[in-house]
């Protein structure tokens, strides 16, 4: 019995201890961002804003879906699929990823399949807000175009998609 006594003693010193020192220690606290040598600025991830745009509304998507304001991507065609609108870069970028806010307005259409550049993703289809989706790749320009949507017919040329971000850095040959 003493014996036992003695080794939940310690268990609980121990206990204690790590209690105390975990307490007083942070993983968040001075740290700071670590620069390799041979990584300079350009290699640092960062938001990339696209320097043209075209689209078949007269410009007026490409307006909309780079603004920060909660206007649509709004289909000419009368149809959102097949809408599409291609992006610009001044210089080629490695793409990261790219992130696209859906609407959360009842009455646009809800987009399911969406292709950038040759690869085709898939938006789900809760009311999950931004969608994220791993490109890496260099490019000069993207283009999108929907493929499909989750109502069928459409619920209306309003496409559901508010922006459009890419995050990357300049590709370095």
């Amino acid at each position: 019995m003493n014996n036992n006594f003695l080794k939940t003693l310690v268990l609980v010193v121990i206990f204690f201890l790590g209690a105390y020192v975990g307490s007083n220690t942070s993983l968040f606290d001075n740290q700071e961002e670590i620069i390799y040598p041979d990584e300079g600025i350009e290699d640092i991830l960062r938001l990339i804003n696209p320097s043209n745009c075209e689209d078949e509304n007269d410009g007026a998507n490409c307006l909309a879906l780079f603004d920060e304001a909660p206007t649509t991507w709004e289909a000419n065609s009368g149809s959102c699929i097949n809408s599409t609108i291609k992006i610009y870069f001044d210089e080629p970028k490695m793409i990261e990823f790219v992130t696209i806010d859906k609407s959360v307005n009842n009455t646009s259409s809800n987009v399911k399949e969406i292709k950038i550049g040759t690869r085709v993703f898939e938006l789900s289809s809760d009311d999950s807000f931004t969608e994220w989706f791993d490109l890496l790749e260099k490019v000069e320009s993207l283009e999108f175009t929907i493929l499909s949507l989750y109502e069928d017919p459409a619920t209306s040329t309003d496409c559901g998609v508010e922006e459009i971000t890419f995050f990357g850095k300049n590709y370095e040959s």
